[in-house]
């Protein structure tokens, strides 16, 4: 009789485990739900929360300052159809960065590379239309835009070192 509660009991377990065994799944492959779960990191959350909420406010006030249905401050310099369109293009750069990011996908390394590029360039073509900072508030602006830009350079970085580790796709 204990032979038998024993043969029953292995043959059980043996049932069980040919359920957690997909038979047309390649060797190796385990249904465990642990091991097809990528976590991702904390830091990736953070980059394409805040690159993502900015973006978001440049797309949508942009179009309304340039179509007059915001008035701009006069301390600021109008938008013209130059600026107007370098904004738009950055802000749509970044949306396909943080989206492709997000799903930690390896296109975000070079997203972000033109991201950077593009944005220097704009910085550069804007500090050029402006000339040399005279007044306080222009020295802010290019104090700003130089830790904006370090900024960026520190996220590039960060996501050539997640495409090193295998953690982007």
């Amino acid at each position: 009789e204990l032979f038998l509660q024993h043969v029953f009991i292995c043959c059980f377990l043996r049932y069980k485990a040919s359920f957690m065994h997909d038979p047309y799944a390649p060797p190796g492959v385990s249904l465990d739900a642990s091991d097809n779960r990528r976590r991702r990191p904390a830091l990736v959350w953070i980059i394409s929360l805040l690159y993502g909420l900015g973006t978001a406010s440049r797309l949508i006030t942009t179009p309304l300052l340039f179509f007059g249905v915001i008035p701009q401050l006069t301390q600021l310099p109008q938008i013209g159809f130059v600026q107007f369109v370098l904004t738009l293009l950055i802000a749509i750069l970044a949306l396909l960065f943080v989206v492709q990011l997000f799903r930690l996908r390896t296109s975000a390394v070079q997203l972000c590379a033109v991201f950077l590029a593009t944005s220097a360039c704009v910085s550069a073509y804007r500090l050029v239309q402006l000339g040399i900072p005279s007044e306080i508030y222009e020295t802010y602006r290019v104090i700003g835009t130089t830790f904006g830009l370090g900024l960026l350079i520190a996220v590039f970085l960060y996501t050539r070192r997640l495409r090193a580790k295998k953690v982007l796709i």
